[in-house]
């Protein structure tokens, strides 16, 4: 869905984040060469372990059901603006043979490890912190239905910048010697970033 050109985000862009944008990019927003879209940015991954684990390596490719982030960057002319953020927990008692697309997510407080209720999702580019909230805060008390997708996330009060090109890293930062084991189920989480992204007019 394309958004009006007068939007919030682009408003954002303008005033606040454009300054941070390379003089091509900010060249086309001035020309109104640059159309904002919806298309939020996710990945899928197993975790295990405890500090800080990457949700993202710089050798993911894009693939249909785990990212749709290419070795953690975005392309020329495509920065995203962070409107919310969505979190989801899931497991398997399938050791070897379960994957992050053939597991249920869920974003209710009681579905999660009190480990990973208790950890941070940090979000970075070029190891830089630009956003830090803890898992806790993404998650529900209660719902009608347990089913990740579809929720509306935690809406952030100002919006956050990615920018092209500049490596991303999306990390769980666990409390000093907690654990996430995989003794009986293996963990899954799903993170998905709501928001708009700029792409160049008349570009795929």
């Amino acid at each position: 869905m394309r958004k009006p050109l007068k939007s919030r985000e682009l408003a954002y862009l303008e005033n606040y984040g454009a300054a941070e944008l390379d003089s091509e990019t900010r060249g086309a927003i001035k020309d109104r060469k640059i159309v904002l879209e919806d298309e939020p940015l996710y990945v899928r991954t197993k975790i295990v372990g405890g500090g800080e684990i990457d949700l993202l390596t710089a050798a993911l490719d894009e693939s249909v059901g785990i990212t749709n982030i290419d070795k953690r960057t975005l392309p020329k002319f495509v920065n995203f603006i962070i409107d919310a953020v969505q979190f989801g927990y899931g497991s398997s008692a399938v050791a070897n043979n379960s994957v992050a697309v053939d597991v249920s997510y869920s974003s209710l407080i009681s579905a999660c490890p009190i480990q990973l209720l208790h950890a941070n999702l940090v979000i970075k580019q070029n190891d830089t912190p630009i956003l830090t909230l803890p898992i806790k805060q993404l998650l529900k008390q209660a719902a009608n239905t347990d089913e990740f997708e579809g929720q509306n996330g935690y809406q952030l009060t100002y919006p956050r910048l990615l920018k092209q090109n500049v490596p991303m890293q999306f990390s769980i930062k666990f409390p000093i010697d907690k654990v996430l084991e995989a003794v009986v189920n293996h963990h899954f989480v799903e993170l998905h970033l709501k928001g708009t992204r700029t792409k160049l007019r008349g570009a795929r």
